[in-house]
């Protein structure tokens, strides 16, 4: 699940620089069925 920005304020999470790179990576979690297939990690600098 990904979060917007709006939503990661109403939980008071920190906000999403549109400068950040968004990277996907496929998951291994233990119940596929319930799985996205995919984790979303977003990096701000040099990764």
């Amino acid at each position: 699940m990904e979060l917007t920005n709006e939503q990661r304020k109403y939980f008071g999470l920190e906000l999403i620089e549109p400068r950040w790179e968004r990277v996907e990576i496929p998951n291994n979690c233990e119940k596929p069925g319930l799985s996205t297939g995919r984790d979303i990690l977003f990096f701000d600098g040099d990764i």
